[in-house]
């Protein structure tokens, strides 16, 4: 998606300008890795999410142009990046993760740390073998 972004907006750009006569350049520096989440690995951690969150509140979301380090990390080993949800209408808490305005509804932050906790245990209990199943002792 990112690299067809990329061309949309270059081919548009580069019309634009032949159509007033003129040339455009453009140089993009690239963010880094998509964000893409192993399958197995979200296979096998979903209902763990599940158990915590509810089920009604594990959906997968739909895809977005932003960046994150996370990538980098996920190039290198299985990863499964997810969201918390923070936003709360009622106190204000509406605004993007980086705008000044950013306030997060505090009484998520302890289910997050119960799903990382959650993640990371049942990661560990139940180990993989080099096919992606789980091991038969």
């Amino acid at each position: 998606m990112r690299e067809r972004a990329v061309e949309e907006f270059r081919r548009t750009v580069e019309k634009t300008a032949e159509a007033h006569g003129c040339t455009a350049r453009i140089e993009l520096d690239d963010y880094g890795p998509v964000v893409w989440n192993n399958p197995e690995l979200v296979r096998r951690m979903k209902p763990t999410l599940a158990r915590e969150a509810g089920q009604e509140h594990v959906v997968e979301a739909e895809p977005v142009m932003g960046g994150e380090d996370f990538a980098l990390y996920a190039k290198g080993v299985p990863g499964m990046f997810f969201f918390l949800g923070v936003r709360n209408e009622k106190m204000g808490a509406v605004h993007p993760l980086h705008s000044p305005k950013f306030l997060l509804d505090q009484t998520a932050l302890p289910v997050g740390v119960r799903a990382m906790s959650l993640l990371a245990i049942d990661y560990v209990a139940n180990p993989q073998d080099d096919k992606g199943t789980p091991e038969h002792n």
